[in-house]
């Protein structure tokens, strides 16, 4: 049960980050993380005020409002207060955009999740629910997830698109190989799960159509959790995330920067710790925008202007260029800071993320063909009856 949508959930987290992160591997090539100190005190002559000047070239695109983001409604949570890391994920969302569909990404998310779903038996799970589960969003429609930097404090919500006490007595009647338990969390009826490996998990429905999941015991969290009450307990989560229907947005609070400042040889001094917002929208394209707030005026100028020196760099198109992408996509990359803020802006059109997707595919090993994989895993059934062979050639003999 609890790979069936823990390891689901992390699939399709690590799917989603192949479009929208996968853009910023294209910036990542010009800047080697093993001589960042070098490249820093390179480009330190540099960093002045005309490396500002330079950046505002390319033209900023206006954002559709169907995709504008605004602030969101919560700064914390009820039972956790504020998590270092928080990330939500509109499955449903995603795997229906025209970006997902016509790149084959939601393709391979469907085969990815009925590889991952081996721990439970699908027949018996979908005569139960009533559907044939084909794909993730059958069962999951959103996923939120809050954690202080670990996997086992990581506190997730899931959204269903049916009665949330449904799926998972389904979902325990159809596991495998685990161990479920029916559990109490004050008068609500849950599960605890253990694998055969000994880790353990609980579920429990929040909401008619939410269900809490997280990994062990949590003693703390549990003690604080009251069913029906709080933002977790009623599953009212989603207002912590800024708004709008981005599908992918991350938010990440008090990040020191201690190791940044330390291969930065001291370049941003006031540069302490940061907060971020992040929202990725694929509705028609790649839209990502980042938010750093560095509580500092003059770090945030620095660090754009750090930013701005390394996109400039010769030597990132170059690296681009060298591992076949186009090298003009370092310009779609907007950076600009005001106050103690630094964003960055990247807007691709649909044709940009499609070719991008493509070589990306080539680059990542099983990504180029999903579907060809599939009669591998069949090769030993074929080769099953020549193991008869060597007795007609003993019989020859």
């Amino acid at each position: 049960m609890k790979k069936s949508i823990l390891v689901l959930m992390t699939s399709l987290l690590a799917l989603t980050m192949v479009v929208a992160c996968n853009k910023k591997k294209d910036e990542k090539p010009a800047a080697d993380p093993t001589a960042m100190g070098t490249d820093m005190a390179e480009m330190q002559p540099e960093m002045q005020p005309d490396a500002m000047k330079e950046d505002p070239k390319p033209e900023v695109k206006v954002d559709p409002a169907s995709e504008a983001v605004t602030p969101p409604t919560l700064t914390a949570l009820a039972e956790i207060g504020t998590p270092k890391i928080a990330v939500y994920v509109d499955l449903a969302k995603m795997a229906q955009s025209p970006l997902m569909k016509e790149t084959g990404l939601t393709e391979k998310m469907n085969v990815s999740f009925m590889k991952d779903s081996d721990s439970m038996d699908k027949a018996a799970l979908a005569k139960c629910l009533g559907i044939d589960v084909k794909t993730p969003t059958d069962m999951i429609s959103k996923v939120a997830v809050f954690t202080n930097g670990s996997e086992d404090d990581a506190t997730i919500i899931l959204t269903v698109p049916m009665e949330a006490e449904k799926l998972m007595g389904c979902l325990k009647t159809s596991a495998k190989d685990t161990k479920i338990e029916d559990v109490t969390f004050g008068t609500a009826k849950g599960y605890k799960v253990t694998e055969k490996e000994g880790e353990v998990s609980h579920f429990v429905a929040v909401e008619k159509n939410k269900i809490l999941t997280f990994k062990g015991e949590q003693k703390e969290f549990v003690a604080k959790l009251k069913i029906g009450e709080g933002n977790i307990g009623k599953g009212d989560v989603e207002g912590y995330f800024p708004g709008g229907p981005q599908c992918l947005k991350v938010i990440v609070r008090e990040l020191s920067m201690d190791e940044f400042n330390k291969n930065a040889k001291g370049m941003i001094p006031n540069l302490k710790a940061i907060d971020v917002d992040a929202t990725v929208g694929i509705a028609n394209g790649l839209k990502v925008d980042v938010k750093v707030d560095t509580k500092d005026a003059k770090a945030a100028e620095s660090l754009a202007a750090f930013a701005a020196v390394m996109k400039g760099n010769p030597g990132a198109k170059a690296q681009l260029k060298a591992v076949g992408l186009d090298e003009s996509l370092i310009d779609k990359v907007i950076i600009a800071a005001k106050d103690t803020n630094v964003t960055v802006k990247i807007d691709l059109d649909m044709a940009t993320v499609k070719g991008l997707v493509e070589k990306l595919k080539g680059m990542i090993p099983g990504a180029a063909a999903p579907a060809a994989e599939e009669p591998k895993a069949e090769a030993p059934k074929a080769e099953e009856p020549k193991a008869e062979e060597p007795k007609a050639e003993e019989a020859k003999k």
